[in-house]
């Protein structure tokens, strides 16, 4: 008896608290993007993501979306992420060397990339499967634009982005930079 009215005191106390957690996540959702890559193949383009609602995409109420870039519509310190994994699509095949490249743009800034992805492939490499991952924190203003940028040494037709869902650019809010004393 003793134990059973500790756990209805238990769940009665801690039912609020399990509450908010819910309601953080769903306002942590609104301050957060996942893009998917679109396409496949291993060309020099600006990469496409994949419409709201197709895969496991997640553009939050916080960015505008377009089909080649992230608009952030609140400033402040976000961490941004993205990964590139390539995979042989024939195993014969696959022997040709080359590098293949992402670049994360803010407001297409070439001279300083947010983030760059480098995959060197070799006839070894569809062994292994290649795979490059990068993040940082970084404080982005309202009205900055992201873009990713995918580049090849060579023409790669025995190489592909693997499925799509291993190929993506996210971020997410962490704080307001203004009360952190930090500046930007």
């Amino acid at each position: 008896m003793a134990v059973g009215s500790l756990c209805a005191l238990y769940f009665v106390w801690e039912k609020p608290s399990l509450g908010y957690q819910i309601t953080g996540i769903k306002d942590s959702q609104k301050s957060s993007a996942h893009l998917v890559a679109k396409n496949v193949l291993l060309q020099n383009t600006t990469m496409e993501w994949n419409p709201k609602g197709v895969g496991d995409m997640l553009v939050g109420t916080g960015f505008k979306e377009a089909p080649e870039e992230l608009k952030v519509t609140r400033s402040g310190l976000y961490y941004i992420y993205s990964q590139m994994k390539l995979r042989c699509v024939d195993i014969d095949e696959c022997k040709k060397t080359g590098s293949v490249s992402v670049t994360v743009l803010i407001n297409g800034n070439k001279d300083e990339p947010l983030l760059e992805l480098n995959i060197q492939i070799s006839e070894s490499s569809k062994n292994v499967i290649p795979t490059s991952f990068s993040g940082r924190l970084k404080y982005l203003s309202s009205g900055d634009r992201l873009s990713s940028h995918l580049w090849t040494d060579q023409e790669h037709e025995d190489w592909h982005l693997d499925a799509k869902e291993n190929n993506f650019l996210g971020l997410f809010w962490v704080s307001d930079i203004s009360g952190m004393g930090l500046s930007h």
